[in-house]
């Protein structure tokens, strides 16, 4: 079934086509928490810290693909909202070449290099043994979190939310189920989770695959549409190759940063690790919103409809906040507890409570600036202006730097707290001057016309 967002109130369709996302990224959060409870509870505060000092890194090569995943189902949603039906399944079928290609460079590379970079990350040597074996099982499952992210986007595109959203729930079962007995029954310590965490994905791909076979005939492509088109695989570039320099530089930052933390030991990784899921979580909120923008802007551009595409970014940035002041709240009045689920009982949990309530304390007055983050993201590539969010993402690299690179002279805790609300609060700024200087461009352009227009209708 196939949702058309080009007509309707804005404000409605953003929420409802919001909310499954929400709720898939909720268990997807929850699954990569559980992850993480389970890892803490049962191995300890060190391997706790070995899984969260990978996750940057993780984020680096995965999740900058993933972004070009994201890209390449934007150019299918253009094609859908230019009622172009031919395109929607050259492009998708564009996009899986793309993506078979992508995976066959990055993962090799990423799984050679592993333990380098780990090391550049000045991961403390009492857990790299378990962030090295974590990490390559995670690198070896790349190709499978890419399949899915392209298929839940593909799906997306279409207007349809809540079959990403039940494939997420699939997958989060899955993973906890596999969780407990990898590491509880088997023993197999923390590459047990990393596995698990693959077959997860593997579960997802195939519950969308099958979803596509049945429900979305409109992506089905036959022999004769089996063609590497040229101009449909540059536009997939054009929009992909941005968002994922957009999430690398992003990830990067994290790594640079992550190193910064590694600087004060295992507990400090444990408390920014348990913060950062809980967080996640939170953040879940208003990506949903960006999420939900990436198809609405899409498909109104595809449309050319720019003050419809105005109105939906209004309104997602007005929820975001909403959202992101909510998100601040519950840091605040249960961030401590939160945290206590994933050490309580270790060795170091007095530690690692102190360092996670300072970490809590710095990083929520944030929350503010960074909610409408994606939503305008989201809004510069579907308008065709990825250069934006990349600079924007660049702006952020070099802010976390600088901090990472004095918090290593001055060896102070309290500036690691400061590095994400800083380049949080930084991003915001150029893509906000940038969406207001495109949209008044456009619509004087569009109001021209129609005033060009009403002159000539009398006199016809």
């Amino acid at each position: 079934m196939v949702h058309d967002m080009t007509a309707g109130r804005p404000a409605k369709l953003i929420l409802k086509f919001s909310l499954p996302f929400f709720f898939g990224s909720l268990f997807q959060q929850l699954y990569s928490t559980v992850d993480m409870l389970i890892v803490g509870r049962l191995l300890g505060s060190d391997a706790l810290a070995a899984v969260g000092a990978t996750g940057n890194m993780c984020a680096f090569i995965i999740w900058g693909a993933c972004g070009a995943m994201t890209g390449f189902s934007a150019v299918t949603a253009q094609r859908l909202g230019a009622k172009d039906g031919n395109g929607v399944k050259v492009s998708f079928f564009v996009s899986l070449v793309l993506m078979a290609a992508i995976s066959l460079v990055l993962t090799p590379l990423s799984m050679v290099f592993h333990k380098e970079i780990l090391l550049w990350m000045k991961t403390p040597q009492e857990i790299l043994g378990d962030a090295s074996s974590y990490v390559f099982v995670i690198l070896a499952g790349t190709v499978f979190t890419m399949c899915y992210n392209l298929l839940s986007g593909m799906i997306r595109a279409m207007g349809n939310s809540k079959i990403p959203f039940y494939s997420l729930v699939l997958s989060s079962v899955v993973n906890i189920v596999l969780d407990v007995f990898f590491i509880a029954v088997v023993h197999t310590g923390v590459w047990g989770a990393a596995l698990a965490t693959v077959i997860s994905q593997v579960a997802a791909c195939i519950f969308c695959t099958a979803a596509i076979l049945k429900k979305f005939p409109d992506l089905i492509f036959s022999r004769q549409q089996c063609i590497f088109d040229k101009i449909i695989a540059g536009r997939c570039l054009r929009i992909g190759i941005p968002m994922f320099f957009q999430n690398s530089l992003i990830s990067g930052g994290g790594m640079i940063g992550q190193s910064a933390i590694n600087l004060f030991g295992t507990a400090a990784i444990a408390a920014t690790t348990a913060v950062g899921r809980i967080i996640n979580i939170l953040f879940g909120l208003f990506n949903s919103v960006g999420a939900a923008m990436v198809t609405y802007v899409n498909q109104n551009a595809g449309a050319g409809n720019i003050e419809r595409i105005h109105r939906g970014v209004k309104v997602s940035c007005f929820i975001s906040v909403l959202l992101g002041a909510f998100a601040a709240l519950v840091m605040l009045l249960f961030g401590k507890n939160l945290v206590l689920l994933f050490v309580s009982g270790d060795k170091n949990v007095k530690e690692i409570v102190q360092f996670s309530v300072r970490y809590i304390l710095f990083m929520v007055p944030a929350f503010l600036f960074v909610s409408p983050v994606e939503a305008l993201r989201n809004t510069m590539h579907g308008i065709g202006i990825s250069i934006i969010p990349v600079i924007a993402c660049a702006i952020e690299l070099v802010t976390r730097t600088t901090l990472s690179l004095v918090t290593q002279y001055v060896k102070s805790y309290t500036l690691v707290c400061l590095i994400e609300p800083s380049a949080w609060t930084v991003a915001v700024i150029p893509l906000a001057i940038a969406y207001a200087v495109w949209y008044w461009k456009n619509i004087r352009t569009v109001r021209k016309r129609e005033l060009e227009q009403q002159q000539i209708s009398p006199s016809v």
